[in-house]
Order: C-alpha cells, then structure tokens, then sequence
C-alpha cells in the first residue's frame, strides 16, 4: 500500500475527522471540507466502510462543462465506480446537480491558502478570477491547484484512495487496476507499473 502523507494541513480544533468508517463525512458538517451533492452521497454512501475504494476524480470549472460531459460519458462506459467531479466553481455544480451527477465543492470556508477555516459563509467556494479559463492568470492558476489538493486530501483523509485524470482523458475500459493499484495482493499491478 502506498503510504498516507506525512502531514496534515492544519485543522481546525474540534473538528471531527472524516473517516472511510464513518459516513457523516458525507454529510454538511460531517467533518469533511467538501460540499457533496444528492448524487453523490447516493453513490460513496455504499463505500463509506470499504477503506481503500478507489474513488475516480476529475475537476474542472464551468468554462469546461464539455470537457466533463466527455470525461463522464467515457468514465461511465468503462463502468468506473465509484467516480466525483470537483466542482471549482457554483456553475459547474449546479450542472452537476441538474443532471444527477456525483459532485462536490469545496466549503466556501476554507481558506484553501492556509487550510484554516473562515467565518461561516453561503454558497460553495469560487475562484474569484477575471479569467474564464484559469490558466490565463498564474495566480488563479495555482489557487485552481490548491483547490484540487483540498479535493484530494479531504478524499485521502476519508479513506478513499483516488484515481485523479484530466477532464480530456478518455477512459476505453475499465482495466486501470493492473496500471496503478497496489491496495489488491490478489491482482497485483503488471511490473511496468512499478
């Protein structure tokens, strides 16, 4: 198995840690800085005591709803299991909770700067940018990273393990485990993976 990293962001005292045994994670106010949707509650729910499930993330922005439309069409035709988009922005959430859509946001306080949380506030977390496309500014471009880890570390502290790909990958099968899971001694990976 691969190895927890070796430190936290800081946590708020009295926060309760989300945990893979513990499906209040899920829910707001569960422990979790992440802001899941119905669909998404329905499809981890099942998987809240199976620690090591691998979880297929992708993450993006409204600017880029086309690119995640692919990204699910082919993620759901390899019949991926269970998979969540991150949702950088209310819009793309939105689209995700129109069309039953496993997502989540980040909560809008989490200071994702520091890990340290803000006053309560409405809403899910926004990159506040003049840009449409992120990569355009560098600053919105390396907030637009730190949201994704925020992603990542609050999947990795729940106990999940998380396969992350691009919105332009398109998945042909679902064939990954023998690429990139070492969590299954019965089928472990090909050797080209090491």
């Amino acid at each position: 198995p691969r190895a927890a990293p070796s430190a936290a962001p800081p946590v708020r005292a009295g926060a309760p840690a989300a945990s893979a045994t513990n499906a209040n994670f899920l829910k707001p106010g569960g422990g979790s800085k992440l802001l899941f949707n119905e669909a998404a509650r329905q499809q981890l729910a099942p998987y809240a005591g199976a620690a090591g499930t691998t979880v297929h993330f992708t993450f993006g922005s409204s600017v880029m709803v086309d690119f995640v439309q692919n990204w699910l069409h082919f993620a759901r035709r390899a019949a991926l299991k269970p998979l969540l988009v991150g949702a950088a922005d209310a819009a793309l959430l939105s689209f995700c909770n129109n069309k039953s859509v496993p997502a989540a946001a980040i909560s809008p306080d989490l200071d994702v700067w520091t890990y340290e949380r803000k006053p309560a506030q409405e809403g899910v977390y926004q990159i506040k940018t003049q840009w449409a496309y992120f990569r355009h500014h560098d600053s919105d471009f390396l907030e637009m990273g730190l949201v994704k880890v925020a992603f990542l570390w609050e999947l990795l502290a729940a106990g999940f393990h998380v396969l992350i790909s691009d919105l332009d990958v398109v998945w042909l099968n679902g064939h990954w485990r023998r690429w990139m899971s070492w969590a299954d001694p019965a089928h472990p990976p090909v050797p080209q993976a090491a």
